[in-house]
């Protein structure tokens, strides 16, 4: 359970506002220059980053991470930053110490936040101003410094307050996370995602980094979440075993690196004039998908399909009561289901979380398919459509042994499995 606190940082002088709007003051460091705004993802979830560590490696890695703060706007803006302390563990304590400064090194705002004492997180509203357009100075420093492991996030209540970094930022975590960037017209993009841990001149990892990823998945999205340059890929990663992600930018744009991993990363930009990653809002967690009871071609078994032939398949989703739900399956009622909501496709070319494809019923119905004495829903899928290899298309070919029904029901994935036997391919 997390608690949450206001606090009003020491308020700029009027004459300290002023040198913090004057030229010097925009000029940003490390590259992350706000060359455009950040896109607008996840607009109902709380604008906070994923968890973060911050915690000393092998050579002796500082315990500090250097961000960077704006507000999109002009003139003096009152804005609340969001910082939380966060224990993923009780072993944690001490505290995490925020400090906002022009780039005079005047300080606009500092707060101190203790980690709590058994897991979970204690989350400050630091209060400050900021002049629109100006880029700030943002440090975390793990206090005291002879600590080992700590954890954080960040973000702000007001979404025009932008947040970045560059350089790279060590002890990114997982499971996931979104971290935007901006490229110019024809840049050659470089983006490079590599362990914390150091290697020796000999290049023979050096030990003692905890928790670093072994594997990880990325893709470079659209600026709105939806496909981009860089395909969703899943690849091995290590000290010696970095990954290079390389494409050309067709126009000035946003663009999202989407991360997931295993363990600890860290991430750099190598490319154009603005190097940042700049933070968007930690993905909202997914609901558990829900499991329902799926019968293709009820009564027939084998479930034998005939790729060849035109004609339709039929594919039931059967309700559950109360009173026959069991381990495998939860009361449900088919019925509820949006039929044209359902895909139905090979379970081995199934993505969980990748963009949807599949076979779309051409009809259905709703009747008691089971003859239990309530009412299932029947769809019907076109066998062509279940051959075909397309993106709309099922992609059942010879080797095909099983078929997952997919799609979601308010608020919660829903998937079915059932065997098939495919004929005449």
């Amino acid at each position: 359970m997390g608690t949450l606190r206001l606090r009003l940082s020491r308020a700029l002088s009027l004459s300290a506002l002023l040198l913090a709007s004057s030229p010097a003051a925009a000029e940003a460091s490390s590259g992350v220059i706000f060359s455009r705004p950040v896109p607008l993802i996840h607009p109902g979830a709380e604008y906070r980053t994923c968890l973060l560590g911050i915690f000393p490696g092998p050579q002796n890695l500082p315990l500090v991470h250097n961000w960077y703060v704006m507000a999109r706007g002009a003139g003096p803006q009152a804005v609340t930053l969001l910082i939380s302390a966060v224990a993923v563990s009780a072993g944690e304590s001490g505290d995490l110490q925020a400090t906002v400064t022009d780039a005079a090194g005047n300080v606009v705002g500092s707060v101190s936040i203790p980690y709590p004492t058994l897991q979970g997180e204690t989350t400050e509203g630091m209060l400050v101003t900021l002049i629109g357009g100006v880029i700030y100075n943002l440090t975390f420093t793990s206090l005291p410094i002879s600590l080992g492991a700590q954890h954080y996030k960040v973000g702000a209540v007001e979404r025009s307050v932008e947040l970045g970094w560059a350089g790279p930022l060590h002890y990114l975590e997982g499971p996931k996370a979104n971290w935007a960037f901006h490229a110019q017209q024809g840049e050659d993009v470089s983006v490079r995602i590599e362990v914390d841990a150091e290697v020796d001149a000999n290049g023979v990892p050096v030990p003692g980094v905890p928790n670093q990823a072994t594997n990880i998945t990325y893709a470079v999205l659209n600026a709105d979440l939806t496909p981009g340059p860089v395909p969703q890929t899943l690849a091995p990663i290590s000290p010696t075993q970095p990954i290079v992600i390389n494409f050309t930018s067709d126009e000035d744009r946003s663009y999202i690196l989407q991360v997931t991993t295993n363990g600890h990363y860290r991430a750099e930009k190598l490319s154009g004039a603005d190097r940042g990653f700049y933070a968007t809002p930690c993905p909202p967690v997914q609901p558990q998908p829900f499991r329902v009871k799926v019968d293709i071609k009820p009564g027939s078994d084998p479930n034998s399909i005939n790729l060849k032939k035109q004609g339709l398949v039929p594919v039931a989703v059967l309700t559950i009561r109360p009173e026959e739900a069991d381990a495998q399956f939860a009361a449900f009622d088919a019925t509820l289901l949006e039929a044209g909501a359902l895909r139905m496709m090979d379970l081995a070319d199934f993505a969980p979380g990748i963009f949807p494809a599949g076979a779309i019923p051409i009809r259905s119905t709703v009747e008691d398919v089971d003859g239990d004495g309530d009412l299932d829903l029947l769809l019907f899928f076109e066998a062509k459509d279940l051959a075909s290899q397309g993106f709309n298309g099922g992609r059942f070919d010879a080797n095909t042994t099983a078929a997952i029904l997919f799609g979601r029901r308010p608020g919660q994935p829903v998937f079915g499995l059932d065997a098939v036997n495919t004929v005449g391919r």
